[in-house]
């Protein structure tokens, strides 16, 4: 909490406009490529993460995108859970 407490007090005091939609948004889209990454699921980390939604069409594609890249190999190899290719 107190990590947060000086860029929090810094980013009030810009009088920047926060856009809430756009940060839950962001902060869904993690946790959906989370769940992702580890069950090494695309349906378990859609269907477990947010209630349908306008965009969700769009979330799915950019999840899936994310499944297939060079990154999400990189994860599951650095984290340990990486399926050994035969």
């Amino acid at each position: 909490r107190e990590a947060l407490a000086s860029p929090g007090a810094k980013l009030l005091q810009s009088g920047n406009a926060i856009d809430l939609k756009k940060w839950s948004n962001a902060v869904g889209a993690t946790a959906e490529r989370g769940g992702c990454l580890l069950a090494h699921d695309l349906a378990t980390a859609v269907e477990g993460g947010r209630e349908p939604s306008e965009g969700a069409a769009e979330r799915v594609k950019a999840l899936l995108l994310f499944s297939v890249g060079v990154a999400y190999g990189a994860l599951r190899e650095r984290l340990g859970i990486a399926i050994e290719g035969g």
